[in-house]
């Protein structure tokens, strides 16, 4: 017989002490002894009666059942009867997360399940994972710490013992150029670059209710927000007009990824037209040096300041309380504008010359390998000046190759990535119109690598018209297994 696993949650009738541990065979039991458990005993059969449920007998075992400390909405309670004591009392500059909490109600609140994420959300999750790092380079890490801690980097082999010897000189220079933690990262000046919310005038504000999600996700939420809560990324807020959800977001690895679901306050914000660069325009400019070295910016979007009239419009709900971002987060959708903006304005003169951009990502390139450490120095030196911080674990220095947006850069020139080319190939057949346009989009991206694409891809297209579209036929299935 297989039985199930059971997960039952339950209001405590006290006081919940975090970080605590009772210690004693008696507080167990006067915890336990009201508790009524949910338990499958044996299979049911025909004209049995049970209904499953039984008293905890003090003393008893419960097999297999496990306890998880679950994060809750909290009222915070003085211990105290005297009624003037304030001892217990919060406020603003408190610290959310150690303080003895009494669970309250959920009824004012919405479940998570279906609530699918946005597109404008998903679209920036996969815009982040285009990382531009080597391919298949063959790297060694270098440790620049003095002994105490270690602070790695790495670098390309494929470059002469002389030049090692000089890029690993330049590196230990300036490491302070790197952030190798939360407290390394200062932000950018406001004199330079802040980040503005405006609001168009015929939204009104919207308040998300709390959304219930399950204990092991609520736990590393709280674990993410008091990481940003000690950066100093966020601040307790009340009274806002706008307040959204966390969402957790799938990544790559198998991780998940916090973000807020700004869907809302990104329907009423105006769109911030600066551009980003053109994929083709940057991958051009890359391809043909011989040496590059890559970085990514350390909690990138993070290092820009919010406007402090517009915190309060980031504001999201959490079990501990509701918080706002002072730096800008990820998820607004002029998120990536206000970067590109702020890095053109710090490299404009090296761009396209040095050096190529892509939001928080960097590329150094040269033609030799000696100009390629004079290159490095002089982007160290303005990226100390300005205080922009790239992520040691994220950068490569020395690297013959790369992989660049769905590219892979070289001396030799483009070439695509074989991993674009390989899930083109494992598509099934579309099935509805934003399947075919799914399709379509990946062909588009790789189509300087494809003659006559349009008039191959033919068929396929004039399902898209919007006057008489057709059906997928014999002929649009031909066509997409030839051009597979």
């Amino acid at each position: 017989m297989i039985i199930p696993h059971i997960r039952e949650t339950f209001v405590s009738g006290g006081i919940i002490y975090p970080g605590r541990r009772i210690q004693n065979k008696e507080a167990t039991e006067e915890i336990w002894g009201n508790m009524q458990v949910n338990a499958i005993s044996k299979r049911k059969t025909e004209g049995e009666n049970w209904d499953g449920i039984r008293p905890y007998e003090p003393g008893s075992v419960l097999n297999n059942w496990t306890a998880e400390e679950i994060p809750v909405a909290f009222r915070i309670y003085s211990e105290s009867p005297n009624i003037n004591d304030v001892s217990n009392a919060t406020n603003d500059s408190g610290y959310p997360f150690e303080q003895d909490r009494v669970m309250e109600d959920f009824q004012d609140s919405e479940d998570d399940q279906g609530c699918e994420l946005s597109p404008e959300l998903l679209r920036m999750v996969e815009h982040e994972e285009k990382q531009i790092l080597p391919h298949q380079e063959s790297v060694e890490t270098v440790n620049l710490g003095d002994g105490q801690e270690e602070k790695e980097v790495k670098i390309g082999t494929g470059i002469t013992a002389e030049t090692r010897r000089n890029l690993i000189e330049l590196l230990q220079e300036f490491k302070d150029v790197f952030a190798w933690s939360y407290q390394d990262m200062p932000g950018q000046s406001t004199d330079i670059v802040v980040h503005r919310l405006p609001i168009k005038e015929e939204y009104k504000p919207v308040q998300q209710k709390l959304r219930r999600m399950r204990p092991d996700v609520l736990l590393k939420i709280k674990e993410e927000v008091k990481k940003q809560f000690d950066a100093g990324f966020l601040q307790m807020v009340k009274y806002s007009e706008w307040v959204a959800n966390i969402v957790l977001v799938p990544k790559k690895d198998g991780k998940v990824r916090m973000c807020v679901d700004y869907r809302d306050l990104n329907k009423a914000s105006p769109k911030d037209n600066f551009p980003l660069p053109h994929i083709d325009t940057l991958v051009d400019n890359t391809a043909g040096h011989s040496f590059f070295s890559f970085m990514d910016g350390f909690s990138g979007y993070n290092q820009i300041k919010m406007h402090p009239e517009d915190m309060d419009r980031t504001t999201f709900i959490t079990l501990w309380g509701t918080f706002c971002y002072k730096v800008m987060p990820f998820g607004l959708k002029n998120a990536g504008a206000t970067y590109q903006r702020a890095m053109v304005t710090l490299f404009h003169d090296m761009m396209h010359r040095e050096i190529e951009v892509y939001v928080d990502d960097m590329i150094a390139k040269s033609r030799t390998e000696k100009e390629h450490v004079q290159v490095l120095k002089k982007l160290f030196l303005r990226l100390r000046k300005f205080q922009l911080k790239p992520n040691p674990a994220k950068c490569t220095f020395g690297a013959r190759s790369g992989k660049l947006l769905g590219f892979i850069v070289s001396e030799k020139g483009i070439e695509v990535d074989p991993n674009k080319i390989k899930a083109i190939q494992e598509l099934p057949p579309p099935r509805t119109q934003k399947e075919v346009r799914g399709f379509l989009g990946r062909l588009n991206y790789i189509a300087r690598f494809i003659s006559q694409l349009t008039e191959r891809c033919d068929p396929i297209f004039r399902l898209l018209r919007k006057h008489n579209p057709g059906v997928w036929n014999e002929e649009c299935q031909e066509t997409f297994d030839k051009i597979k």
